[in-house]
C-alpha cells in the first residue's frame, strides 16, 4: 500500500527557519499541491500547520483524506531538497474502518502524476512506511 512519496525539486522553500521549527517549510508545495491537483473528483481545502509539517484536506464523496507535506530533514538550505508528501484516510475509529481504498490509491496516483507532469520535480519514489513523515527523517 502507497502511504508515502518522496521527490527531490528546487521549486519551494528551503531556507532552515530561524525559529527551531521546520513548520514553515513545506507550505508552498501544499498550497501548489492543491492548485495543481484540483478540477477533478477531489475536492482540497487549504493548506494548514499540522504538529508534523503543512497539511491539506482532501474529499471525494464520503471518504476523506489528510495529504501531508514536508521537507527532509538533512535537506535543509540544499538547491535541490527532498521532499516527502503523505496520504492518510481519515477514519472515524482508529481500529475500525479500512485503511485502504480505491479512492485512497487513486489520489495516490493523482499526486504522482502531478509531481511527474512538473519537469524539476525528479527521483519520484514511494515508500510503505506508515505515520506522519517517517519521523526520522523530518526535523
Amino acid at each position: 500500500m502507497k502511504c508515502q512519496i518522496s521527490f527531490t525539486t528546487d521549486l519551494f522553500a528551503t531556507e532552515r527557519p530561524s525559529e527551531a521549527s521546520h513548520l514553515q517549510l513545506g507550505e508552498d508545495l501544499a498550497a501548489w499541491l492543491v492548485q495543481a491537483a484540483s478540477g477533478g473528483e477531489f475536492v482540497f481545502g487549504k493548506p494548514y500547520k499540522a504538529e508534523w509539517g503543512w497539511a491539506v484536506d482532501a474529499q471525494s464523496g464520503t471518504e476523506k483524506f489528510i495529504v501531508g507535506c514536508g521537507i527532509m530533514n538533512e535537506s535543509f538550505d540544499d538547491t535541490q531538497a527532498d521532499w516527502l508528501i503523505t496520504v492518510e484516510m481519515v477514519r472515524r475509529w482508529k481500529f475500525l474502518g479500512a485503511k485502504d481504498s480505491k479512492l485512497r490509491s487513486e489520489l495516490c496516483d493523482l499526486i504522482q502524476n502531478v509531481l511527474r507532469d512538473k519537469p524539476h520535480i525528479r527521483e519520484i519514489r514511494w515508500t510503505d512506511h506508515v505515520g506522519h513523515f517517517a519521523p526520522k527523517n523530518l526535523a
